[in-house]
């Protein structure tokens, strides 16, 4: 697995239900198209950009597909978009499936109720991480990947 170094912003954070604290890392606001891919497990973090990867375009078309006519606003599409691509990527190291909703678990409990931000003063790392693959995504037909889409829209509460 090839690693890429990336500037990411140190945030520290704390877990609401157990007390722990940790860190965790963000793209500064300026990183447009780049995003956190991330599971359960700390050690799975990734990212993926989706100005030059295929299968964000690909997958977006899709949620735009599915979404039409419902009425939805942009965001609320982004927002389906960012809760379905994971079934687009191939599983984490763990094996769990990657999550790009931008939460944060505490790595004791497993919590997502968790409380973060960025360091005071700013502190910005160059962290070498993995880019999300999608072999198995790439292996389906076109009506194949329609249908997942459209059932993981189903399943996170976007076609309602």
């Amino acid at each position: 697995m090839q690693l890429i170094a990336v500037d990411l912003i140190r945030q520290r954070a704390t877990c609401k239900d157990c007390g722990h604290k940790f860190a965790t890392y963000a793209f500064p606001d300026f990183e447009y198209g780049r995003k956190e891919a991330e599971t359960q497990n700390p050690s799975d973090f990734a990212f993926v950009d989706c100005l030059s990867d295929p299968v964000c375009k690909e997958v977006s078309s899709l949620v735009k597909e599915v979404l039409s006519g419902l009425g939805k606003k942009d965001w609320q599409v982004a927002r389906c978009f960012d809760q379905v691509f994971g079934v687009a990527c191939d599983p984490a190291p763990s094996g769990h499936q990657y999550d790009f909703t931008g939460k944060v678990w505490c790595p004791v409990c497993g919590s997502t109720n968790t409380d973060y931000g960025p360091e005071v003063p700013m502190q910005v790392e160059t962290v070498h991480i993995p880019h999300v693959t999608h072999r198995a995504w790439q292996q389906l037909k076109e009506m194949e990947k329609r249908e997942l889409i459209r059932e993981t829209l189903q399943k996170v509460g976007c076609l309602l």
